[in-house]
């Protein structure tokens, strides 16, 4: 009998220090998926939005006159990243207003953080893993008025960056 009591002593014990290297392990893997998806998110660089009016001939002229804008010119390049999927992204604009509000000529919106967000444009992409330039001009229905306009970029789910272009 009290070779049971020693042995049922020793299976619990094994059985604790198992337990332990297994909640340890989860840690680690969980620690190590949060690495490999931040490795796989895009970052852009040279991030820049300006004001721009079109010629009859469709050429645009840039300006920061807001009785001029007829649109808000986007351009930024994902940046390579060996570690990301290569494939087709969906990039999500948002532009706001200088009073805060999302600027959209629809209703549509994106996932993010679990919550339905309205954007004002999308732009579809083949992302090769290599820099990629992106253009966009978003044009609104109605005139500019002065002050700040912020516009943000996500992709999957995530910020890639932020920006800001000041009509005048």
């Amino acid at each position: 009998n009290s070779q049971l009591a020693y042995q049922n002593k020793t299976l619990d014990s094994t059985l604790n220090q198992t337990q332990g290297q297994l909640t340890t392990l989860a840690q680690q893997n969980k620690g190590l998926s949060e690495r490999i998806a931040k490795a796989n998110l895009l970052k852009s660089k040279g991030f820049i939005a300006v004001g721009v009016k079109f010629k009859k001939n469709g050429k645009e002229i840039e300006t920061n006159d807001a009785a001029d804008v007829e649109g808000i010119k986007i351009n930024f390049t994902l940046a390579e990243n060996l570690n990301a999927e290569k494939g087709k992204r969906d990039i999500y604009i948002r532009v706001f207003s200088p009073d805060g509000a999302v600027m959209a000529n629809s209703s549509s919106t994106f996932d993010y953080k679990g919550e339905e967000t309205l954007f004002t444009g999308l732009k579809n992409v083949d992302y090769e893993n290599t820099d990629l330039p992106v253009y966009y001009i978003w044009q609104r229905n109605s005139a500019f008025s002065k002050g700040k306009y912020d516009i943000e970029i996500y992709c999957a789910g995530e910020k890639i960056d932020s920006t800001s272009v000041i009509l005048k």
